[in-house]
């Protein structure tokens, strides 16, 4: 995924491989993290996607403590106009529906946004800033 993004040398994905495999191991362990792939029929991978039930602080209306995030989500480029994100992300949102969660969060990248659309996510603010030094 992250090298499907670009801006990043094979060193840097290299490297980011064992810090994401030590962040990710513990969370699906736990339950924390639902990892879901769909298989070609010849047993490859051609879409895969995670739920990160991430802590959030409660607010009044959201009094639990966790919100799940869908994160990671790339469907390999042979494999691309068939449906698979689509019923991808399905798949997560029953998963967050039968943990008893009535809101997800996700960043969509630009060329995903109509997937997530209608799947009747709607757009949300968020603002960021890069600290320097």
């Amino acid at each position: 995924m992250f090298a499907a993004i670009g801006g990043r040398s094979p060193r840097q994905l290299h490297a980011h491989d064992a810090v994401y495999r030590r962040w990710l191991l513990p969370r699906l362990r736990s339950g924390e993290t639902v990892l879901l792939i769909l298989e070609t029929p010849q047993h490859a991978v051609a879409a895969s996607g995670g739920v990160w039930f991430r802590p959030e602080q409660p607010r009044p209306e959201a009094p639990r403590s966790t919100v799940p995030y869908i994160f990671s989500m790339f469907t390999e480029p042979a494999q691309r106009k068939h449906g698979l994100a689509a019923q991808l992300l399905q798949e997560m949102l029953r998963v967050a529906r039968q943990r008893g969660y009535r809101r997800v969060v996700l960043h969509a990248a630009p060329a995903a946004r109509r997937i997530y659309r209608r799947a009747g996510f709607s757009r949300t603010w968020e603002m960021r800033a890069e600290l320097t030094g």
